[in-house]
């Protein structure tokens, strides 16, 4: 063994100096545990060698300092290991001095043996460079030679000359050789820690070394940034492994070189995770950057290729070693949101529980779309083969000048027709429309994405002309179920990646999907503008509730035969700093889409009720307000629950809120709203359906639940006259709800006329333009205070006035269970006339009661039929009959007789009476004149 070999360079010392220090500072542990034997063998050597000339308590003293140094390091050293080396060398410095001490001055007649024993046994508790080992040694062996040579005959200082030097450099020699023995066992510890911190392949950090860097994170500032490389499987298969691994190791030593080696770690096969801890994340965003930059430089041999990179990042705070775990989860799944968003992106934020359990519950998904299994029906690649290759195929193979875009082609009806004609002929209609989609496109790029769904990579001439052609060859097996395809295209401009190519192109088809005449569309401007409208809205809700850019406008109801409003529906709208004025008609279907419609509904509501307590503090006339509910947000919270408490926390009666359901939303999940609806009754809310008679109209729900009111749908005010089809539709629904002791609201009266039909028909409430158009509550209090405002329905008169609405004088006869009395007739002069102060008015009629009471000059001709008309003239004998009809609410009938002279049989009965005003309604029925 050459002298090299027990040679202990300084750099190499430095290089294990944590490692000596904390080998050392477990050597002073056993320094004391070998000193205790040691201190005692020394006592008996001492008492056979040197016998009375060394006292009993000079033979003890290395035995105590022994248990002195014992007692030291439980109790007084410092446990931490920075200078546990120095600490050794002071510690073995006493029992040296001791040891020359009963060699020389205290035994100066013997031979040394102490010093001797020490010197060959406490160098090996110590770990450190062997020159400073040789040279400590060296000072006690000088100090030893020199007392000897002093204290000591010449003989015997010989003797101790000739065995401190044998002893010293046999001492040297097992020193060296138990040092290289213990340094080794270090090179070991380090090659163990290496392998199991490095990854082999790439000699980088690995995943347990990362694991094992955040439990130290807790408490401190940290971002974290997962990059991935893209398309290193298509990479792979195109140019074979030697590249792959060639852009794999370059896009490693990119990130060590960039990030520092320190902080890179290989998280899987193609992505890595850096670690910053104190680190801002733009200073680690820029960083990313350069990355990236240096990846689209790589070259190998004489191929060049632009690699991307994608990369998500998160940032936190982390209280605990599993928070950082958590934080790392975040940063890998946000990385696969940026691989799948296009080419070279990055994507991230600050870490939250919420971020982290919906990014884990959309990235479930985005996984299951992206493995679904290579379609054997059709014999087309799947969806995630279609992505992987699309993008490689548009940077490095398409013509460019020929403008490629990606397609989206789908069946129409395919369930429709699995249903009629069995799924055997339905897997034979897709094999059919795969092998036509070859033809129509030859030599390009088809993938089957799932059912009747398929994706085309092709050129923009050739776009139009294959669906066409496709559509062609299927007309040849026409049944009556229509299965032609529609597509949507999306053109590639050298941004795009094939996902996003594929959403846009997704995106123009359902664009045209419900057209009858349009089959094919292009992504362009206005759909982009369109679509980044919707994104908006979805991700500015929470900021327009927030900074009061939604407002609440009333939209007054009034009663059809007093004139009064007797209702207002709470109508929400958005006044957008970018798009200005919004009405519910173009952002409320972008919130249902994207589930967030419950946030503007529950908004309505509290505004409604604080609106409600503001306008009684400012002694503005209250009246029950209605608010629009959408299916979907029966399907996102408890509404009944939620609208209870906010109600009852506003102390507002419920009877002031009317929930408003559209016909349309029992299309789905009919059993949940329901079961929701009569929760709402139950805790003292009245049901309104909207929209009846719409295209989605289900009669039967008028028998399975009980609602308070119907709106009839504003299309019937279309063309609206007394000899349309519309006419008797709508009286037959108004006689239908009367009937199930439903009221009726019109919606769309726009003009005089219509509302003069809406009160023969019996129609109670009117809604539409030509009461007033929706205002906010600031100005409603401004009219109302100006006295330009229409009138309110006192609280008192509701009951009454339901009553005279509900009566049907097409059939003025029929009794209260339905039945027709005898004298009934299909048209009667049949009328509502209210008795009050002495005075008669006419509260409804049908058209040949008004016009018989006009010609008989009870009433004027010339005023408004819109409002209550009092009779000019009170009829013979009728102040007499009011008399009556106030002790009974039987039929009554009298003769009288006309100014005309004709006689004429009157049909009368109480209906009620209303106690602030002083009236009482009288239903009353003229039969046909008889000339005297």
């Amino acid at each position: 063994m050459g002298v090299h070999e027990f040679r202990q360079s300084k750099d190499e010392y430095l290089r294990w100096t944590d490692e000596i220090c904390r080998e050392n500072r477990r050597a002073l542990r056993l320094l004391w545990r070998a000193l205790i034997p040691l201190g005692v063998v020394n006592m008996f050597a001492q008492a056979v060698i040197a016998g009375p000339v060394v006292s009993v308590a000079q033979r003890a003293l290395i035995l105590c300092y022994g248990v002195l140094l014992a007692l030291a390091e439980h109790f007084l050293l410092p446990r931490e290991t920075r200078h546990a080396t120095a600490l050794l060398h002071l510690a073995c410095a006493p029992v040296f001095l001791l040891a020359v001490l009963l060699g020389t001055v205290w035994d100066p007649v013997h031979e040394a043996t102490t010093i001797l024993l020490v010197l060959v046994v406490l160098p090996i508790f110590t770990l450190d460079r062997l020159p400073r080992m040789a040279g400590v040694m060296g000072l006690w062996l000088a100090l030893f030679i020199v007392l000897s040579r002093a204290m000591k005959p010449e003989e015997i200082f010989f003797v101790d000359l000739l065995h401190g030097v044998e002893f010293y450099c046999a001492a040297l020699i097992v020193y060296a050789l138990t040092t290289q023995v213990r340094m080794k066992y270090l090179r070991n510890l380090e090659t163990v820690a290496y392998e199991r911190d490095h990854d082999r392949e790439l000699g980088c950090l690995n995943r347990k070394a990362l694991l094992a860097r955040l439990g130290g994170c807790a408490g401190r500032p940290l971002v974290l940034l997962v990059a991935g490389l893209e398309q290193e499987r298509l990479y792979r298969d195109y140019f074979g492994s030697a590249m792959a691994d060639a852009l794999l190791k370059f896009f490693a030593e990119t990130l060590c070189s960039v990030f520092g080696g320190e902080a890179v770690f290989r998280f899987n096969e193609t992505e890595f995770a850096c670690v910053g801890d104190g680190a801002d994340a733009e200073t680690f965003l820029a960083k990313a950057e350069r990355c990236r930059d240096a990846l689209h430089g790589f070259r190998w041999e004489d191929v060049s290729v632009v690699a991307g990179m994608a990369a998500g990042y998160a940032t936190a705070t982390p209280a605990s070693a599993e928070e950082a775990q958590n934080v790392l989860r975040l940063a890998n799944i946000y990385a696969h949101k940026a691989r799948h968003m296009g080419r070279d992106k990055t994507f991230g934020g600050a870490f939250s529980e919420t971020a982290l359990s919906s990014s884990i519950h959309k990235s479930v998904l985005l996984d299951e779309a992206n493995n679904l299994e290579n379609n054997s029906l059709t014999g087309l690649p799947d969806l995630s083969s279609f992505i992987s290759h699309v993008d490689v195929l548009l940077t490095n193979v398409v013509d460019q000048s020929q403008e490629p875009v990606v397609g989206f082609v789908k069946l129409n009806h395919l369930r429709d027709y699995n249903s009629r004609f069995g799924y055997e002929k339905g897997d034979a209609l897709l094999m059919e429309t795969a092998e036509l989609l070859r033809r129509a496109y030859p030599n390009r790029y088809i993938c089957h994405i799932t059912g009747g769904q398929f994706c085309v990579l092709c050129y923009r001439g050739e776009a139009e002309r294959g669906i066409a052609a496709l559509r062609e060859g299927q007309r040849r097996g026409e049944t009556d179920i229509d299965v032609a395809c529609r597509a949507g295209f999306a053109a590639y401009t050298g941004a795009e990646s094939a996902i996003s190519l594929l959403d846009r192109a997704t995106s123009a088809y359902e664009s045209i999907a419900a057209s009858k005449e349009r089959y094919f569309r292009f992504y362009d401007s206005e759909l982009g503008a369109e679509l980044a409208f919707k994104e908006y809205v979805a991700s500015h809700v929470d900021e327009a509730i927030a900074s009061g850019w939604l407002k609440v406008y009333y939209q007054p109801i009034i009663r059809a035969i007093t004139g009064r409003i007797c209702n207002e529906e709470a109508l929400c709208r958005w006044e957008d700093p970018k798009y200005g004025l919004l009405q519910p008609g173009r952002f409320i279907p972008v919130l249902e889409e994207h589930n967030l419609i419950h946030k503007v509904d529950l908004f309505v509501v509290r505004q409604v009720l604080s609106e409600t307590v503001r306008r009684r503090e400012l002694g503005i006339p209250v009246v029950p307000v209605s608010v629009n509910l959408s299916r979907r947000d029966f399907e996102e919270r408890d509404m009944v629950r939620e609208i209870s408490a906010l109600a009852d926390a506003a102390g507002c009666d419920r009877s002031l809120l009317k929930i408003e359901i559209t016909e349309s939303a029992f299309v789905a999940n009919q059993e949940l709203l329901k079961n929701e609806l009569r929760r709402f009754h139950a805790d003292g809310f009245d049901i309104w359906m909207d929209d009846f008679g719409s295209e989605y109209s289900t009669l039967n729900l008028m028998q399975e639940l009980d609602f308070d009111l119907i709106k009839i749908d504003m299309k019937f005010m279309e063309n609206f006259t007394p000899d349309g089809r519309n006419y008797i539709i709508v009286s037959k629904i108004i006689d239908m709800a009367r009937q199930l002791g439903i009221s009726t609201l019109i919606e769309g009266v726009e003009t005089r006329e219509q509302l003069r039909l809406m009160q023969v028909l019996g129609c109670e409430k009117i809604q539409g333009f030509l009461i007033n158009k929706p205002n906010p509550l600031d100005v409603i209090v401004r009219r109302v205070r100006s006295g330009i405002a229409l009138p309110f329905e006192e609280p008192e008169s509701v009951a009454y006035y339901e009553k005279v609405g509900r009566v049907n004088l097409n059939e003025p006869m029929a009794s209260a269970d339905g039945k027709k009395h005898l004298l009934a007739a299909d048209i009667m002069p049949a009328g509502v006339v209210e008795a009050r102060d002495g005075k008669l008015f006419c509260l409804r009629g049908t058209n040949a009661f008004l016009r018989r009471m006009e010609r008989w000059g009870y009433l004027s001709a010339e005023e408004d039929d819109t409002k209550i008309r009092e009779l000019t003239e009170t009829p013979p004998q009728w102040n007499a009959l009011v008399g009556q009809c106030m002790e009974t609410e039987d039929w009554i009938s009298f003769c009288t007789k006309t100014a005309a002279g004709h006689a004429v049989v009157v049909y009368t009965r109480r209906l009620g009476g209303v106690s602030w005003l002083g009236g009482t309604a009288l239903l009353v029925v003229l039969l046909p004149e008889v000339e005297l």
